[in-house]
C-alpha cells in the first residue's frame, strides 16, 4: 500500500456513514458552547468563585463528551484491526 492509498483510505473510511461521524460530533461540540456559556455566565456574575464554579461544571460537561468520543475512537480501532471497513454502531 503507497502513500496516496493510505491518505485515500483515511478520507474515504470516515466519510463511509456521515450520520454517525455528526452524532458523535455533536457531542463535544455542545459541551463546548455550554462551557463557553457558563464561563460568559461566570465571568458576568464578577466574581472568581462564579467563574471557579462555572469552569468545574463546563470541565465535568466536556470530560465526559471526550471520553464518549475517545471510547467511540477505540472501539474504531478495535474493529479496524479486526478487518472491518465501517464505523461500529453507536449502539453499545
Amino acid at each position: 500500500m503507497d502513500l496516496f492509498e493510505m491518505i485515500q483510505d483515511a478520507v474515504i473510511f470516515p466519510s463511509s456513514d456521515l450520520t454517525k461521524v455528526i452524532t458523535i460530533g455533536i457531542f463535544p461540540a455542545a459541551a463546548a458552547l455550554i462551557t463557553l456559556l457558563l464561563l460568559y455566565i461566570g465571568i458576568s456574575m464578577g466574581s472568581l468563585a462564579g467563574i471557579g464554579v462555572t469552569a468545574i461544571i463546563g470541565g465535568i460537561l466536556s470530560l465526559i463528551a471526550f471520553l464518549f468520543v475517545g471510547g467511540y475512537a477505540f472501539r474504531t480501532i478495535q474493529s479496524t484491526i479486526a478487518g472491518s471497513n465501517e464505523l461500529p454502531d453507536l449502539e453499545d
